[in-house]
């Protein structure tokens, strides 16, 4: 919930992907990894996937 909080705070909080996730922006929290999208137009940020490590880059 503390990531979430920071990324509402400071989109660019993440770090930018690149390939076939560029455009997407993820953060590491703890084993697990938070995938989001920043809307700067519309100020809107979409949070996609929560993975474990292990699997969201699969």
């Amino acid at each position: 919930m503390h990531q979430i909080i920071e990324i509402s705070k400071n989109p660019e909080l993440g770090k930018p992907l690149r390939n076939v996730l560029k455009g997407k922006r993820r953060v590491h929290v703890g084993s697990f990894v938070l995938f989001y999208l920043i809307d700067k137009k519309n100020e809107i940020v979409t949070f996609l996937e929560f993975e474990h490590h292990d699997k969201a880059y699969h």
